[in-house]
Parts: C-alpha cells; sequence; structure tokens
C-alpha cells in the first residue's frame, strides 16, 4: 500500500462515514428488509468458484463463511462493485452488510455504500467500511437517502468484492 493510501485509511479509521450513531437507525428484527425482493448484478464472477452469483449476497441466509455457497464475489479486479436495484425508489434509514469471516475480511476495507437513483452508481456516499466494520455485520445509516439503487464497489484498486448478505431498510 502506498504512503497516501495509507493516510486515507489513517483518516478513516479515525472518523467513521456515518451520518448518526448506529443505535439511532439499527433495524429491528421485525423490520422488512426490501433487498430481497431487487434485482442484483455484479461486475464479475469469481471464477474458483460454482456460485458467487450477485444474487447470493440478497437471499436471506447470513452464512459469513464463503465454502457455504451463501456469498457473492467478483474476480479480483480494479473497482469491483456490487449493485441491488430496488425497482423504485425508497428513502433508506440502514444498510447492514455482513462480510466473509472465514478469510479475508480485509478486502472489503474502503468499500463504498451509495445510494441514489443512477444505474451506474455515480450517486451519494452513504458509508464507507472500515476496520471497525469488517468483521461483524456492519450497519450504516443513510439518513433517509433516496434511491433506487444500492451499490457496494471497492474504487481506486484492484481487489475481490465479497458480500455474504446486504439488507436494506426503509424509512418508516
Amino acid at each position: 500500500m502506498n504512503s497516501r493510501m495509507e493516510i486515507i485509511l489513517y483518516l478513516l479509521l479515525l472518523a467513521r462515514v456515518k451520518g448518526e450513531t448506529v443505535e439511532n437507525c439499527k433495524p429491528a428484527p421485525s423490520e422488512f428488509n426490501i433487498a430481497r425482493k431487487g434485482y442484483v448484478r455484479q461486475s464479475s464472477q469469481y471464477k474458483g468458484s460454482k456460485g458467487a452469483t450477485a444474487w447470493l449476497a440478497i437471499d436471506g441466509l447470513h452464512s459469513m463463511d464463503f465454502k457455504m455457497s451463501s456469498c457473492s464475489h467478483t474476480a479480483r479486479e480494479k473497482g469491483p462493485w456490487w449493485s441491488l436495484n430496488l425497482g423504485r425508489p425508497y428513502k433508506i434509514s440502514a444498510i447492514r452488510i455482513f462480510n466473509r469471516n472465514d478469510c479475508c475480511a480485509k478486502r472489503l476495507m474502503l468499500a463504498h455504500i451509495r445510494v441514489g437513483n443512477s444505474v451506474d452508481g455515480i450517486n451519494p456516499l452513504c458509508g464507507m467500511i472500515t476496520l471497525s466494520d469488517i468483521y461483524n455485520p456492519a450497519v450504516f445509516c443513510c439518513n433517509g437517502m433516496e434511491g433506487q439503487y444500492v451499490h457496494i464497489l471497492i474504487p481506486y484498486y484492484a481487489q475481490f468484492l465479497t458480500l455474504c448478505e446486504v439488507e436494506v431498510y426503509p424509512v418508516k
């Protein structure tokens, strides 16, 4: 990692990119995850697995072990992305991301979570995955951001993008 990237990483670790505290937007167990009825795609598919399709990140299973065939996984590429089309715009309260925990959790570092109406992913930033987010399911508060699309991408450098589950909760 070059020194510029190390500085950016250090700054991100000091201040998480979030609009409010997790406690204020953490979804209740009874809330409906609208990601389950969406349409997904990703920039590529990992060739070392029979599965690893984009749909596995919204299959409703919370397994964070890639070997359990419940995680999406791209090839190693520059700027990998995963995209969810919710079918129509929603005001988003929170997005919960389950990272893999069998290995490689740090691959998700610096991934952007973007919400908006642009199909190409050029949308406002809801959050960025930092070191404190990679080992447990992480909740990102979107403060009512409106959008039809949720994009998760790792910009600027080559990496794999693996997502074991993505849940999206609308504002009540």
